[in-house]
């Protein structure tokens, strides 16, 4: 194990004016942010929201520590103020990709630690720590050649999973490798996957039955002639259950692998085969073995990509990543970019934070008050001068349910050849369409039509109806509807009673008769 210098120090918060969208409660609006850093290199990678309400956030700094380049922890209040900060690492090249808070309150980060700056003296690192930042142990995990460790999770039975990729081990050139361990960072069994070249793994992530899906990128003899995107199963033992590939002639590969509601995929990455040109955010939406249900691509004529995404409480997806082609002012080289879509792919919202000239997005993830944290950089046009970037963001607005509001029906009384009206107005503050609308009448749905078509305006409220007869006698009926997250109903009411039509016909005939009666007596007398 290569050894571990550790130190705390004082954060230089940068201010600077930066170019940002107006605050106003619309989603992407920035709450705060916060930067941190000294004169030299530093760059956020990760944050995550701790079980205080703070977050906790990883990268690299040259500014502080041993020397070029050493892992970097940073632990902020919920404000974004800073608590404390260690760095580790020694003369060489060492980085923090993903922090993770673990069950026991403690801090575990995934990266890679070298000895010097040659990429082939790499091994992959995982770093534990105290609640307080100062080190609980560390393990280094290689062997001759380049190793490095890209994302990490804890597992259901308190030990941890990290893919990354080793050069040996495997097949040849570098591959992706998987690494399963006791909490103590003790390895139970290692897997590799790959072919013959570049093999990474990018993301690894659990599945409801138990297992991981894995996004990165290879180099397969069937594919597209360059690096294609890598989507993997594997249960968990490590065995393979399936591997899928997309790509062409140019460099694809994915940053994150999810699965998502209703147990489907998604992939977000980036394409250098397909969309504008120059690379353009990727993303892949597959059943749960991988078979393809879209593939888009979103960007300009410039090189656009998207890193790691999260399932935000309306059902949609937000991505968080870097662009050229939208940049923010003339004089920003590149920005970063949150692009969030729906369940198909259609683009929600699309914004972009610029600083001074660099400024990049790793990782986003949904906050326990229903907003954004995204983790990143902020750096200048030459990238000398960068600094951890954290930023709050509005998330999206809250999903209320819906109303059903002036349920009646017409005509209020009547017989069983009756045609009665049930009427509802379905109103949904977030313009979601329903569902269904039923009108319930004696523990039966029926299926309630717009009185207009072509009337959309859920927020003002859409008039619904359903027309039926009624059998004699009183009548118990409600109305009901979904909004896809909600399922909201009106009281039960109770109809006037209903006549049978025979029945008003014999009132008929005997008063006819009764006056009948009255006329023939009258004249007996």
């Amino acid at each position: 194990m290569k050894a571990v210098v550790l130190g705390s120090l004082v954060v230089l918060a940068v201010v600077s004016i930066m170019i940002i969208p107006t605050v106003s409660g619309d989603q992407g609006d920035i709450l705060w942010d916060e930067t941190f850093g000294g004169t030299d290199e530093d760059r956020g990678r990760y944050a995550t929201e701790t079980s205080d309400g703070g977050f906790i956030m990883t990268g690299e700094s040259k500014s502080y520590g041993s020397g070029n380049r050493d892992l970097w922890l940073l632990k902020t209040d919920e404000n974004g103020s800073e608590e404390w900060n260690e760095t580790f690492g020694g003369s060489g090249e060492d980085l923090g990709f993903v922090v993770q808070e673990t069950s026991d309150g403690e801090f575990v980060v995934c990266g890679f630690t070298s000895p010097g700056t040659n990429r082939n003296q790499r091994d992959l690192w995982i770093v534990k720590t105290f609640a307080n930042g100062t080190l609980n142990w560390s393990r280094t995990y290689g062997g001759t050649s380049q190793e490095e460790g890209r994302f990490l999770i804890e597992t259901d039975d308190g030990g941890l999973i990290f893919t990354g990729f080793t050069g040996s081990y495997g097949s040849g050139g570098l591959d992706i490798w998987v690494i399963k361990t006791y909490a103590n960072g003790t390895e139970q069994w290692n897997e590799t996957y790959g072919w013959q070249y570049r093999d990474e793994g990018h993301s690894i992530r659990p599945t409801s039955d138990g297992g991981y899906i894995l996004g990165g990128r290879g180099a397969p003899p069937s594919g597209g002639g360059g690096q294609d995107l890598v989507l993997m199963k594997i249960d968990d033992e490590g065995t393979l259950d399936w591997t899928e590939t997309w790509g062409g002639s140019g460099m694809d590969e994915a940053w994150d692998a999810q699965e998502i509601e209703g147990g489907d995929i998604l992939v977000s990455g980036r394409t250098f085969s397909y969309g504008q040109g120059n690379g353009d955010l990727y993303l892949i939406k597959t059943d749960g073995n991988g078979s393809e249900e879209f593939e888009k691509t979103y960007g300009g004529s410039k090189e656009d990509l998207g890193k790691l995404f999260t399932e935000t409480p309306d059902g949609n997806y937000a991505i968080i990543g870097r662009t050229r082609s939208y940049v923010s002012g003339g004089s920003s080289d590149i920005d970063i970019w949150l692009l969030v879509v729906d369940s198909d792919g259609v683009e929600i919202v699309n914004e972009t934070y610029a600083g001074n000239g660099w400024d990049e997005a790793r990782s986003i993830l949904m906050t326990s008050d229903g907003n954004y944290i995204i983790a990143g950089s902020y750096g200048d046009t030459d990238r000398d001068e960068t600094h951890f970037w954290l930023l709050k963001l509005e998330g999206p607005p809250p999903n209320v349910a819906p109303e059903l509001v002036n349920g009646d029906h017409d005509p209020k009384n009547g017989n069983t050849y009756t045609w009665y009206n049930f009427t509802v107005t379905y109103r949904d503050a977030n313009n979601d369409t329903p569902a269904f609308v039923y009108a319930n009448i004696d523990g039966t749905n029926h299926s309630m039509d717009k009185v207009n078509s072509t009337d959309d305006d859920f927020v003002g409220g859409v008039d619904y109806h359903y027309r039926t007869r009624l059998t004699a006698g009183d009548h118990d009926y409600y109305f009901v509807t979904d909004d896809g997250v909600h399922t909201n109903s009106t009281t039960v009411r109770t109809t006037g009673t209903v006549i049978p039509e025979f029945g008003s016909l014999a009132v008929m005939i005997s008063v006819t008769m009764f006056a009948m009666v009255l006329i023939w007596a009258r004249r007996r007398r």
